[in-house]
């Protein structure tokens, strides 16, 4: 069915990383020195749909940047947001997941590897209205090229760019968390 050659992979699991990451407090916040200047409506537009995606192995400063995120962004598995909310946040998370993961999948994303799972911690900071203003990711198998994992994260980027998860909140927030996929 599936050849070596041709590996795919589905999203086996998703799990929380609450007690690893209680606060999703790294990611990089623009400040007016980085602001870029527009000179169409086109360019605007571009601009303001525009996800920053960053693998946090390619340059230890994102690590840095993510950090300040966090600072600024509660993640939406805090313990002071309502269980009813939570359960939406959770869900809608769920979601966000699965659709890269089909994403991925439809795209016949090949990770390379003989290994039979390929876990990825990422995490997400969100507009208060619910789009995505960046997304930071760790592929864990650390024999994953770079090469590939630039390629993951030029395949999520395809899908997140236009995404926004079922949330809103009065601020900016954040979401991390773990994916596993099954390497077919």
């Amino acid at each position: 069915m599936y050849s070596a050659m041709n590996r795919t992979f589905v999203v086996i699991s998703i799990a929380l990383l609450s007690s690893l990451y209680p606060s999703c407090k790294e990611a990089p916040n623009k400040t007016a020195s980085e602001t870029t200047v527009a000179e169409t409506e086109d360019d605007i537009i571009e601009i303001a749909h525009s996800v920053g995606v960053y693998d946090l192995l390619e340059d230890p400063a994102y690590a840095e940047k993510a950090k300040e995120l966090d600072l600024k962004c509660p993640n939406l598995n805090d313990a002071r947001i309502s269980g009813t909310d939570r359960d939406v946040a959770m869900e809608a998370w769920i979601s966000l997941n699965q659709q890269i993961g089909q994403h991925l999948m439809e795209k016949s994303f090949n990770w390379n590897t003989a290994t039979e799972k390929m876990k990825i911690r990422h995490r997400f900071y969100f507009h208060k209205d619910g789009t995505i203003d960046s997304y930071y990711y760790n592929v864990m198998d650390k024999s994953i090229s770079p090469e590939i994992r630039a390629a993951y994260g030029d395949a999520v980027s395809e899908i997140i760019q236009e995404h926004r998860i079922a949330i809103q909140r009065d601020i900016a927030f954040a979401q991390c968390g773990k994916m596993a996929f099954q390497v077919l």
